[in-house]
């Protein structure tokens, strides 16, 4: 009898241990998911924005919707799902955790109280004089001054190195307003507008990116990323140097005009162009598809006639363009500069798939 009681007394001892442990470690995870308060950080408004000129020392906003970050002693921080959402991006948490943004073909992996990220995009051009297909996989690393970190129970990244590599054309505090702004082409309100091209974007917030590696860094079978001016000019604003968002049918169509003219080597004159540096160019337009990283500028009058036959362009609207009437072209450009328009011409302008005429030119109507 007294062994039983024992026994019973034993098991008492264990449920009581086991109900304290229990209750200890759904404590801990509801530390854990709760994280900082927002409470110790001030809230700021994140607008995000489309483009309206570049008159400015940003674009007026327009078709704008705005989030909340966190001024984390004034670092602004933003929750993974709020940054995704209005670029049209996705967000999703792999095993690790790895806290993962994808957005036009391009994959950004971050890592929780973790300064380190990665770029990654995969794409295939074919060289149209050789029919051989190659492949193309690029894994750029970057560092962010300040670590992935946790807030309200969400995790929060800070917010300019990200909304840059998401392929954003501006991601900057913008003091004379108090707020932060990133300008995309693809931000319509609430409601994104669709963009199904696949985008190499790289700037200065990824490791080593202005290095002479990286300039010769081939993104096309005859095309080096800096040797030929993929990406953007030097520009008055150095944080935006050799910036670049190039859409893989533009590189596509650059090896095509090649094919076209004879496999003539040839180098672009301009291909990405940042906001800033595209603001400093006399006579640029302000929804230059430069800076949507769907058009090139390259060669001389031999190249555009050329073009012009292959794509059969006919007059469009009165904005100065041809548009494509041979969807079996051999460049492939859907629309090209007509020459009555250029400075110095004529040249070849080439662009991927433009959005029609007039107000329909800009993915959004005129901002107000």
């Amino acid at each position: 009898m007294k062994n039983i009681t024992k026994e019973v007394r034993s098991l008492r001892i264990v449920k009581m241990t086991l109900s304290i442990l229990i209750m200890m470690i759904f404590l801990v995870s509801l530390f854990c998911r709760q994280g900082v308060s927002s409470a110790s950080y001030p809230t700021t408004p994140i607008v995000f924005s489309n483009i309206r000129d570049k008159s400015g020392d940003y674009p007026v906003v327009c078709y704008s919707t705005t989030k909340n970050g966190y001024n984390v002693n004034g670092h602004i921080y933003v929750k993974f799902q709020d940054l995704a959402s209005p670029l049209g991006g996705t967000y999703t948490i792999a095993p690790g955790p790895t806290y993962v943004l994808q957005i036009n073909g391009q994959t950004n992996a971050f890592y929780m109280s973790s300064t380190t990220f990665y770029s990654t995009i995969s794409y295939s051009i074919l060289d149209k004089n050789t029919g051989q297909t190659t492949q193309y996989s690029f894994n750029f690393p970057g560092t962010q001054p300040y670590p992935v970190m946790t807030i309200d129970g969400y995790p929060c990244v800070w917010v300019q190195y990200a909304a840059r590599a998401l392929g954003s054309l501006i991601a900057d505090w913008d003091g004379s307003n108090n707020r932060f702004v990133i300008y995309d082409w693809r931000v319509n309100g609430n409601n994104h507008l669709s963009d199904t091209n696949t985008y190499l974007v790289g700037g200065k917030w990824l490791s080593n990116w202005d290095s002479n590696s990286t300039s010769t860094l081939y993104l096309a079978p005859h095309f080096q990323l800096g040797i030929d001016n993929i990406w953007s000019n030097p520009s008055s604003h150095p944080d935006y140097d050799r910036q670049v968002k190039i859409a893989t049918t533009v590189l596509q169509s650059m090896e095509n005009t090649r094919k076209l003219m004879g496999n003539t080597p040839y180098s672009p004159s301009c291909v990405f162009r940042s906001y800033w540096y595209n603001k400093s160019l006399s006579g640029s337009w302000i929804w230059s598809w430069h800076m949507k990283g769907r058009a090139m500028d390259a060669g001389d009058s031999a190249m555009y006639t050329a073009v012009n036959n292959d794509i059969l362009g006919a007059p469009k609207c009165s904005e100065g363009f041809r548009s494509s009437t041979n969807s079996n072209s051999v460049s492939q450009w859907d629309e090209i500069e007509d020459s009555s328009i250029q400075i110095n011409g004529p040249w070849l302008h080439g662009q991927r798939l433009p959005k029609g005429c007039g107000s329909n030119s800009n993915p959004v109507p005129y901002c107000p």
